[in-house]
C-alpha cells in the first residue's frame, strides 16, 4: 500500500482559470521561478496550489538524454527505485521530505519540501579563512547527516557546499540533491542491450578518481566532505588544488601549521581526501567518531593558533639586542638591503622554487604572507616562510635565499653611489638587529 505522505497526483483540468495561470505540473505545482540548470536536468521553486496556504516546494525536472523505448522503460523502473530511496531519507529532519514523484510529457519529476536557508557557499568565501573549531563543528554537523545516509546504503554522489544548505529555522545543516536519481538523465543503452551511465555522477573538484570512473563508494563521500573542510582552513577551492605529481595526493598533513591548524585537524582531513579510497574512513559513521573526539577537545581548550603571533614573539623586545659600535657598519649596509623592497618577478621565482618542495600549497602559503605583510623586505620573507612553515626543507629555504642574494647582488650594483654617500660615522647607535633563527646558520 504506498504511503500516505506521496500525495496522489490529480489529472490536469482543462478549465478557463488554470488556462490563465502559469503552467502546473501534475495539475497541482505551480511552477515560480528557476532556481537551477545543470547537465542532469533543471530545478524549480513551485507552489503547492492544492493545499491551504499554497506551500512552497522544490521540484525537479530530470529528462533522460536518449528517448527510445527501452531507455524510457529501464529509466521508469530506476526513478521509482530511486525514489523510493528519497523517502525513506526524508524521515530525517536534516533531509528534504520526497512529497511526490511523477511522469509527465518523457520527464521524470521530484518534488520536495522547500528549505528556507543558505548554501554554504555563503559561509566559504573564496580567499577567506574559517577558524579551526568552525571546520571542525561543520565537519561534526555533515558527517551527523551523512551516517544516516549511510547507514541506509545510500552514497548521496554529489557533496559540495552548494548542496548543503544552513537553515534559517535552527541553524542547521541539511543535505540536498542527492546524485543518485540523476542517473536517469545519463542512462543509455549500448550495442548488447545493457544498460549504462554516459556521465558520472559528480561535480568536478569534490569527486574522487572511483567515483570519477563508475565506481563510487561510501568512501567517495567522505573524499567530498574533506575537499569542504580543506575549502574552509584554506579558502582554496577544490578545484584550485593540484594534486602531488608523484603520489597523487591533494593535502598534505604536515602543511597544517602554514594554515594555522592542529596537527590532529590537519590528519584526519588528509585521510579523508587519500587518493586511494582504501586509506580513507571507510564510512561516515568512522569519520564522524573521530571528528566528534576532537570537537569535544578543542570545545574545552581551543584557541585560535597565530603562527604569526608566534613569529613575533621571535621578534619581540626580550629577543632583540643592541648592536655594538663595532656593528654599525655591518648595519648601515645591512639597512640598505632590507630596504629593497620585494617585487612581483622575486616572488614567483621563490614561489615555484618552494612549489618543488611543498606542492601545490606553495602558492597559497605566498599569498598568505603577502596579505598580512605587505611591507616585508627580502630577510623578513625568509624568517616568516621558516616560521609559518617549521617543517619546510633545509633545500628551499637555501634556494630561495640564493635566489634574494642574487637579487640583492644586482640592485646594489645600482645603488653603489647611494652607498658611497651615506656617513656612517654619524651613525648613532640606535639601530637594533633582531635575531635571526634560520639567515646565517646552519641547517638540521
Amino acid at each position: 500500500m504506498k504511503d500516505k505522505r506521496i500525495i496522489s497526483l490529480l489529472p490536469f483540468k482543462q478549465n478557463d482559470a488554470i488556462q490563465k495561470m502559469e503552467e502546473l505540473l501534475a495539475g497541482r505545482y505551480q511552477i515560480l521561478k528557476d532556481l537551477a540548470r545543470g547537465g542532469f536536468g533543471q530545478t524549480f521553486l513551485a507552489k503547492d496550489i492544492y493545499l491551504p496556504g499554497q506551500p512552497l516546494c522544490v521540484v525537479k525536472k530530470l529528462k533522460p538524454q536518449f528517448a527510445d523505448r527501452d531507455t524510457l522503460i529501464i529509466a521508469k523502473r530506476l526513478f521509482a527505485r530511486e525514489a523510493e530511496t528519497l523517502y525513506k531519507l526524508g524521515n530525517h529532519r536534516q533531509i528534504p521530505r520526497l512529497l511526490a514523484n511523477f511522469e509527465q510529457d518523457e520527464e521524470f519529476y521530484l518534488v520536495q519540501d522547500f528549505v528556507d536557508g543558505d548554501t554554504l557557499e555563503k559561509e566559504l568565501i573564496p580567499g577567506e579563512r574559517s577558524s579551526e573549531i568552525y571546520t571542525i563543528e561543520l565537519l561534526r554537523d555533515i558527517l551527523q547527516v551523512l551516517s544516516y545516509v549511510h547507514q541506509n546504503r545510500v552514497i548521496h554522489r554529489d557533496i559540495k557546499p552548494a548542496n548543503i544548505i544552513r537553515r534559517k529555522e535552527d541553524n542547521r545543516i541539511v543535505l540536498i540533491d542527492f546524485g543518485a536519481v540523476k542517473e536517469v538523465s545519463t542512462l543509455a543503452i549500448d550495442d548488447n542491450g545493457e544498460s549504462i551511465m554516459t556521465v558520472a555522477i559528480g561535480s568536478p573538484g569534490y569527486m574522487p578518481s572511483e567515483q570519477q570512473a563508475f565506481k563510487p563508494r561510501f568512501s567517495s563521500d567522505i573524499y567530498a566532505v574533506g575537499l569542504i573542510g580543506i575549502q574552509a582552513v584554506t579558502g582554496i577551492a577544490p578545484n584550485k588544488l593540484e594534486p602531488d605529481f608523484e603520489t597523487g595526493e591533494i593535502f598534505d598533513a604536515d602543511l597544517s601549521s602554514c594554515i594555522s591548524i592542529s596537527r590532529n585537524l590537519a590528519e584526519i582531513l588528509a585521510k579523508m581526501v587519500r587518493y586511494d579510497y582504501r586509506e580513507r574512513y571507510k564510512s561516515a559513521k568512522e569519520a564522524l567518531k573521530v571528528i566528534e573526539t576532537l570537537f569535544d577537545k578543542q570545545s574545552q581548550t581551543y584557541n585560535p593558533q597565530t603562527s604569526i603571533a608566534s613569529f613575533e614573539s621571535e621578534t619581540s623586545s626580550e629577543n632583540i639586542t643592541s648592536v655594538s659600535p663595532e656593528d654599525l657598519e655591518e648595519t648601515a649596509e645591512n639597512e640598505i638591503e632590507e630596504n629593497f623592497s620585494l617585487n612581483s618577478d622575486i616572488i614567483d621565482r621563490c614561489q615555484e622554487e618552494l612549489t618543488l618542495h611543498v606542492g601545490p600549497m606553495a602558492k597559497f602559503i605566498f599569498n598568505d604572507i603577502i596579505t598580512k605583510h605587505p611591507q616585508m623586505d627580502f630577510n623578513q620573507l625568509v624568517d616568516i616562510l621558516a616560521s609559518e612553515i617549521p617543517e619546510i626543507p633545509k633545500q628551499a629555504l637555501i634556494a630561495i635565499e640564493t635566489l634574494i642574494d642574487k637579487e640583492l647582488a644586482a640592485r646594489k650594483k645600482t645603488s653603489t653611489s647611494t652607498v658611497k654617500s651615506k656617513n656612517i660615522a654619524q651613525k648613532t647607535p640606535k639601530y637594533k638587529k633582531t635575531q635571526k633563527k634560520y639567515r646565517g646558520i646552519s641547517y638540521n
